[in-house]
């Protein structure tokens, strides 16, 4: 129950503090809006279908996210979304980081307020990259950072929690921004408790009155400020009920109560009114009719606002005090609704708490639910390591004690010898780089010259033998013209000039022996067809034994299918030798980096183009390399000589390099 009780007051305290401030939507106010929620989201679909329509400049941009918060104060959550995702891509068009991030920060928000943590998470963390990006508003980059540490907290990741808001804390204590460093604080001290350290977290706890009257002294919103000394009190009250001071959390949880505005938020009230509950639970035998009032009023405001997690914590302290009572019956009742609810909206740190009271009491399931237990104990707690890091809150409160320091004078001046140092050597591994990256270059060149080299003189000799190959060929069929056909034709003529045409069988002879002739004709036409359809694929050959040769240390399976129709001859040996070039660093590529299984190469004749494409499925690409890579640099440059187009992509675990090459198409064929 005590590490419900403090993860909920956190989510309460994240919720409320934590959020940005809502947005007095300029936009709407100024057309004097009706207070009534159709009215309003009426207006602002209108006036977000008009701003839609308007020029794409950083006045828009802000007007839609005004709309956006419009949106999510009114828990119109889906529209709130669109509207955010809107402002991202039109930030991404004008390259606006800080667009970009802020509207990164309010489907954070959103998610957050949907309770959809790790959709929250992943975009606090997006917005704190680009805010990070643009160095120009470390306030937002440091809020971030504090609303990630407030996630993981909500979802029972302390450790991380505690190192995102120590970064936070860290960064905010040079911006003097005094919410958010109270915020932090809070959520640092919450954290601490949770992991046991209660001195330490006692510690966190003392600086926040000095933080809160630091914030009344700057004018921050009277109703915020009272809000934050309900959470105080209340936070105080929850610990000492975890470290068992129960005499020392009544007074805390008794005097917030008596604040004349405590009823104006609903969650906190119910947080106080259960944490005096188990005060005097725990310190009282004979206040049972006191008790009963608190707890009942407390889960009564929850179930009003319907808030689930407060609903599931009223019915876990009210079985536990039902326990305490000796009412197992209605102890088990109330625990069974507190895990049902649990379950439903995957409350896990809750499920884990009913499992726990379940185990222990209900003797008839006792050991499917201790076997239930187990299981969820182990599925929440494998990502949590067994120690926290130390080492960085001791870090941050080294530095903060050191900017107390008055021997500022000194370190600036070790720092301004150390930042020359720095520059000098940054200034001398800068030149060895760019003169590495030279040298890099002319090898790269001198390995080009020599590759073409190369293929050219295997397309020479490919050529050569192709042409020794024809000379053959029609050697071959001149010889078997003469030998065959005219001398069987010659035979046959004269059979003709001696015969007597009405002789039948005579007759029948002479045609057969033309008919013979005529298929030996055939033959041989059918072998030279064949002859000269094999010369059309001799580059063929070699584009296939570049794929079937290639090896690599992830024994990648090559294989090459090329259309038949393919007429190489449309190329001259300059194109042949760019198209294998190309071939050839697209399997560079696959045997260095892809780790593929198998590798295929699709040579394609389509209506006007020369189809090259290359399928793996290996790990796929990186976007950035596409760019900056120098084999693909170099591909492009040799596909633009080709006036051809190269595309890259992914999908379905496959990975596929497409060379679209131009071709002049001659009787309807390559």
């Amino acid at each position: 129950m005590r590490i419900q009780l403090s993860l909920f007051i956190f989510i309460i305290f994240m919720f409320v503090s934590c959020k940005k401030e809502p947005i007095k939507s300029k936009v709407l106010s100024t057309q004097g809006l009706a207070v009534e929620d159709k009215v309003a989201l009426k207006y602002a679909d209108s006036l977000y279908l008009e701003l839609l329509n308007k020029p794409n400049d950083s006045l828009n941009r802000e007007k839609l996210l005004e709309i956006a918060s419009e949106y999510e104060n009114r828990r119109v959550y889906s529209k709130s979304k669109e509207t955010s995702h809107e402002v991202f891509k039109r930030a991404s068009i004008k390259k606006d980081t800080l667009h970009k991030a802020k509207a990164l920060w309010y489907l954070g928000d959103v998610y957050d307020s949907e309770e959809k943590l790790d959709s929250a998470f992943m975009y606090y963390t997006k917005a704190e990259k680009w805010y990070a990006l643009s160095k120009k508003d470390s306030l937002n980059w440091a809020r971030m950072i504090s609303y990630k540490a407030g996630v993981l907290y909500e979802t029972g990741i302390q450790t991380e929690s505690e190192v995102e808001a120590i970064r936070a804390l860290e960064m905010l204590q040079r911006l003097k921004a005094t919410r958010l460093i109270y915020e932090t604080t809070v959520a640092m001290a919450l954290n601490l408790g949770d992991m046991e350290e209660y001195n330490e977290a006692l510690k966190y706890f003392n600086k926040v009155p000095h933080l809160l009257h630091q914030l009344e002294e700057e004018g921050y919103k009277p109703d915020k400020v009272k809000r934050s000394w309900l959470s105080y009190y209340n936070n105080l009250a929850n610990f000492h009920n975890k470290t068992k001071e129960y005499a020392k959390a009544k007074p805390y949880a008794e005097k917030a109560l008596k604040s004349k505005n405590v009823q104006d938020f609903p969650e906190v009230h119910a947080l106080l009114l259960n944490n005096l509950a188990i005060a005097y639970m725990y310190t009282s035998g004979n206040n049972n009719r006191i008790i009963d009032s608190l707890l009942n009023t407390a889960l009564e405001i929850r179930n009003k606002i319907d808030h689930k997690q407060g609903i599931i914590a009223s019915k876990i302290t009210i079985a536990e005090y039902l326990l305490m009572k000796k009412d197992t019956v209605n102890a088990l009742m109330n625990m069974q609704e507190a895990y049902c609810i649990s379950i439903n909206h995957k409350k896990n740190s809750d499920i884990l708490i009913c499992l726990d009271f379940l185990a222990k009491n209900h003797i008839k399931n006792k050991e499917h639910y201790a076997q239930k237990y187990h299981q969820v104990k182990d599925s929440l707690y494998q990502l949590e390591k067994a120690t926290r890091n130390k080492f960085a809150r001791i870090a941050y409160e080294t530095d903060e004690v050191a900017a107390q320091n008055t021997l500022l004078l000194k370190r600036s001046w070790y720092y301004a010898i150390g930042g020359v140092i720095f520059f000098l050597i940054g200034v001398g591994l800068f030149f060895i780089y760019r003169l590495q990256l030279k040298n890099k270059k002319l090898a790269y060149h001198r390995k080009e010259l020599s590759n073409i080299q190369k293929i050219q003189e295997l397309l020479l000799e490919q050529q050569l033998v192709a042409e020794h190959v024809r000379n053959d060929e029609r050697d071959r069929i001149a010889k078997d013209l003469h030998d065959a056909v005219v001398n069987r034709i010659f035979t046959t003529r004269l059979n003709l000039e001696k015969a007597n045409m009405l002789d039948k069988n005579q007759q029948e002879k002479l045609i057969s022996e033309l008919k013979k002739s005529e298929q030996q004709i055939r033959e041989i036409s059918h072998d030279i067809h064949s002859s000269l359809f094999h010369q059309k694929q001799s580059f063929s050959h070699v584009l296939e034994d570049l794929v079937n040769t290639q090896k690599n240390n992830f024994e990648t399976k090559f294989s090459c299918s090329i259309d038949l129709q393919i007429d190489w001859n449309v190329l001259s040996i300059q194109q042949k030798t760019q198209v294998y070039l190309i071939l050839q660093e697209l399997l560079q590529n696959v045997n260095k980096h892809a780790q593929a299984s198998v590798c295929h190469v699709f040579f394609i004749q389509s209506v006007n183009n020369l189809v090259i494409r290359v399928h793996d499925d290996g790990v796929g690409f990186n976007q950035q390399k596409i760019t900056t890579g120098i084999g693909l640099k170099s591909i492009q440059v040799r596909a633009k000589k080709l006036n051809a187009i190269v595309t890259t992509k992914s999908q379905n675990n496959l990975t596929i390099t497409e060379i679209n090459i131009p071709i002049v198409i001659v009787n309807n064929s390559f």
